[in-house]
């Protein structure tokens, strides 16, 4: 029986081929683009009429993704149920960690009669080089290339190729991973931001709004209703933008606005500004509403009903003053509760407080008072 062009000829791939489906490849964020690109190219490359991209759980080596090309839904089923536990070439692979196909590992006798050779028949398909997707020693997948038993054997140029498309596509596919995970955890945070019940208003170094919750969008366009009180909220983050630049540290600060004796039964909002990251100039803006203020219930174990309470109001930005008003005690009462408070929480200013409230509280064990 002839054969069937263009299999008969190797042919070597241009360079325009092969630089045109790396850029596909290295161009793709997600990895459903990357594995179609990577169908869409790889064929003029390895001149074959079937191929396979696998990727394996690094634990149990089963598929957790699979996209091919010339061969039907049947077969993959079939391979994964009959022919890979007596598949050769994979159990080479993933031993050895290099491409092979199977005029390497056997004779076309002993290939015949292998029990892998007739789950191949069953697509009509004798011909196989596999090449392993690997990342710093780890296994991602496999690439899978076949072609029927009247094409010729694949070539040791056709193991060249397949080696430079795995080392390509394994980087790609972490990348493509890599991504995925970012974009999940990015979704998450919005999703958790989305679901406060605070205002979040998160800024960049200059001041600008990178993202606000629902919660800050409809705190933001209520303020702007009253006048005088959208401006107060602005100069307020950029002051404690200013603040904290001038600081060099995570120190958040905090006001009420407008301040008390503005207040005149106008709507207020307790603000703190607070630095995301050490090395960058991206601020996270917290804005209360009444009813919404900070609450530190979770302490209970540690302090007191009237140490909480105290606590509470220095996280809206209260005075000591302010605070003993409100809960009609002297300031030395107030003072004397900060003490204590700060003492338990090994803090000893309002800021350090403050930051550790926010970023998270040490394990320090309750003591009685």
């Amino acid at each position: 029986m002839g054969c069937i062009q263009p299999y008969c000829e190797a042919r070597t791939p241009a360079h325009e081929e092969v630089d045109s489906f790396l850029a596909a490849v290295h161009g793709s964020l997600n990895l459903d683009e990357l594995l179609n690109n990577y169908l869409h190219g790889v064929g003029s490359l390895m001149e074959t009429p079937s191929f396979a991209v696998y990727l394996l759980d690094s634990n149990t080596g089963r598929p957790t993704q699979v996209a091919s090309h010339g061969v039907g839904t049947q077969f993959l089923s079939l391979y994964e149920e009959a022919g890979r536990a007596c598949d050769p070439i994979f159990a080479y692979i993933r031993k050895k960690g290099e491409p092979v196909h199977g005029g390497v590992l056997f004779n076309e006798r002993d290939w015949d009669v292998h029990p892998f050779a007739a789950v191949l028949g069953v697509q009509g398909l004798s011909r196989v080089l596999e090449a392993p997707l690997l990342l710093r020693g780890q296994m991602l997948g496999t690439l899978n290339f076949a072609r029927p038993s009247q094409e010729p054997q694949f070539s040791d140029q056709d193991l060249e190729m397949a080696h430079t498309v795995a080392q390509h596509l394994s980087i790609a596919i972490a990348h493509a991973l890599e991504y995925r995970r970012l974009k999940q955890q990015q979704e998450l945070a919005e999703a958790t931001l989305e679901a406060m019940g605070t205002a979040v208003v998160v800024t960049d170094a200059d001041g600008r709004l990178e993202y606000t919750n629902d919660a800050a969008r409809k705190v933001l366009t209520r303020c702007e209703e009253h006048p005088g009180l959208g401006l107060c909220v602005r100069t307020a983050m950029e002051l404690n933008l200013a603040d904290l630049r001038l600081e060099g540290t995570r120190a958040t600060r905090t006001m009420r606005i407008p301040p008390r004796s503005l207040l005149d039964h106008q709507p207020y909002l307790t603000l703190r500004s607070a630095r995301l990251l050490p090395d960058s100039g991206a601020t996270a803006t917290f804005l209360y509403q009444p009813g919404e203020d900070p609450n530190f219930q979770h302490l209970a174990g540690l302090l007191t009903t009237h140490e909480i309470r105290v606590l509470e109001l220095v996280a809206q930005g209260l005075e000591n003053k302010e605070i003993a008003e409100c809960l009609t005690v002297s300031v030395d009462t107030v003072k004397s509760h900060l003490k204590r408070v700060f003492f338990k929480m090994q803090v000893t200013s309002r800021s350090q407080l403050l930051s550790r409230l926010f970023y998270g509280l040490p394990r320090v064990s309750a003591q009685t008072t």
